[in-house]
């Protein structure tokens, strides 16, 4: 059979020659398209035309050729119909009271341990023992006199039974009331014996102070229920409520607004390690949590104040509308004693626990995919060590807080605080640096010998700066348990 060569090979249309051949047909980006009728062959096909129901394509030509203009308007018809359809919205609603719940929810079961926490961190605590304390020993008899006069005398508050009769170092105060004088008469055996009520000298001063019997987290919360009942398990729970949805929303906000002026995608939805930039998302996302922090301030100074008062104190303002009502316009500012606290706290809390992610998926390429037995255990060391870097850090700043609402003469008056207001005795804040070693040794610094007040403090030690540790580890374990199923479930769906 004999071969035909190039030349004598005519394909099917010469692409050179094809205006020529059909003068009235030329190719474009769309496809074949007629001139005369100013559309595509494919689209003036009457089964496309019967499958459109209409006029698909009005072909119009501009300066840069030919453009197709779609003039079909269900489909823009039916996406405002979707947006303003019934079942979406009752949707989007039904979502977002989910999730005001279950926040609130989560605030609610948390609240006890952070009030804990808190006066744990900012308090003095004495021993649970009566003797150390001077009391008032008051001896009732069924003696009383016709005038009604009580006869007192003065005797200290250690004295034994045997030396009641003594006018020595005269602390206490008896009080005898005879019956009558008729009484007096009779023999010392018809008389009952006398009871003696031993009462605490500052009884009221001391009214609102907590006295737990250790400071186990379990027993201060028991004793928050003993003094103020249920509400003084949850004290400040709804501002810490407003507290936390406000921090989120003003923390998305910021990243938000900021992330497409870095062109990189939001760092608060989308995880650093998956960020087009990862090093502009971490200093982002970390300088989003700083500008919040610095904020919302004013705001946790409330929370704070609400916290370690007790709430059966009527003259206690406790509304969160009347003190952000009666703020003026430089309250709203943080203040500067607290802006390092604030600052070293909210890197504190969010640095390490950025960081590292990061730096195992940069320098080691390692995530919950390729590595899903070693990640998860980096993470868990991870989180379990910022912990023991927030708490001492969270010391400092509760301290500073409260330092700032009895002592500095620039807080609100309707914020300010008074010493007998407090829950505990505040232990003190002596300087950012510094604080930490009096919380340790558990004193506060003078050049004359420390108070016997101080001395009988039993809120000190190492365990002093770390207050709050085992409730927050068990968190970190319930958080790591509950992201390695979710994350293996993740794992297991893209696999299959």
């Amino acid at each position: 059979m004999k071969e035909l060569s190039t030349a004598e090979i005519r394909p099917y249309y010469d692409p050179d020659n094809f205006q020529s051949e059909y003068p009235y047909v030329f190719k474009h980006n769309y496809g074949v398209v007629n001139q005369e009728l100013g559309k595509p062959i494919s689209m003036t096909l009457p089964t496309t035309i019967k499958h459109n129901n209409q006029k698909p394509y009005n072909m119009s030509r501009n300066n840069l050729g030919i453009s197709a203009v779609p003039v079909n308007k269900t489909r823009s018809t039916k996406i405002q119909e979707d947006m303003f359809d019934y079942n979406s919205v009752k949707e989007i609603l039904t979502s977002v009271l989910n999730n005001f719940i279950k926040k609130y929810l989560r605030n609610l079961i948390s609240q006890p341990f952070e009030v804990a926490r808190l006066l744990l961190q900012v308090g003095v605590f004495t021993k649970h023992d009566v003797s150390n304390k001077e009391h008032k020993l008051v001896v009732n008899s069924d003696l009383q006199s016709s005038d009604d006069e009580d006869i007192e005398y003065l005797i200290p508050a250690d004295t034994s039974q045997s030396s009641l009769d003594s006018s020595n170092n005269l602390q206490g105060s008896i009080s005898v009331k005879p019956k009558s004088r008729s009484h007096r008469r009779f023999s010392s055996i018809e008389t009952a014996p006398p009871t003696i009520e031993v009462v605490s000298v500052d009884e009221e001063g001391s009214k609102y102070k907590l006295n737990p019997f250790s400071l186990n987290t379990l027993d201060v919360i028991s004793s928050l229920f003993t003094q103020d009942g249920v509400k003084g398990m949850f004290r400040a729970l709804n501002t810490t409520f407003i507290y936390n949805t406000l921090f989120a929303t003003i923390e998305a906000w910021i990243s938000g607004f900021i992330s497409p002026l870095l062109s990189i995608p939001d760092p608060y939805f989308v995880d650093v390690i998956h960020s087009s930039d990862p090093s502009k998302a971490l200093v982002l996302i970390l300088a989003a949590s700083v500008i919040t922090a610095v904020i919302l301030q004013p705001i946790e100074l409330i929370n704070v104040r609400f916290m370690v008062t007790p709430t059966n104190r009527s003259e206690t303002n406790r509304s969160f509308r009347s003190q952000i009502s009666q703020y003026s316009p430089r309250d709203f500012l943080c203040p500067w004693s607290l802006l390092l606290p604030t600052i070293n706290h909210s890197l504190a809390s969010n640095g390490l626990k950025r960081y590292i992610p990061y730096l195992l998926f940069t320098q080691f390429n390692m995530d919950i995919y390729n590595s899903p037995v070693m990640y998860p255990l980096i993470t868990l060391v991870t989180n379990s060590v910022e912990l023991f870097i927030r708490l001492p850090v969270e010391t400092l700043l509760r301290r500073a807080q409260l330092n700032y609402l009895l002592n500095n003469p620039n807080c609100n008056k309707t914020l300010r605080l008074q010493h007998n207001e407090l829950s505990v005795p505040f232990g003190g804040y002596y300087g950012y640096f510094s604080t930490l070693y009096y919380v340790y040794t558990g004193s506060k610094p003078s050049l004359d010998k420390v108070s016997v007040t101080e001395l009988n403090n039993i809120n000190k030690g190492l365990e002093s700066i770390f207050r709050g540790w085992k409730v927050g580890l068990l968190h970190v374990l319930s958080n790591w348990r509950f992201q390695m199923l979710n994350n293996y479930t993740n794992v297991s769906e893209e696999q299959f």
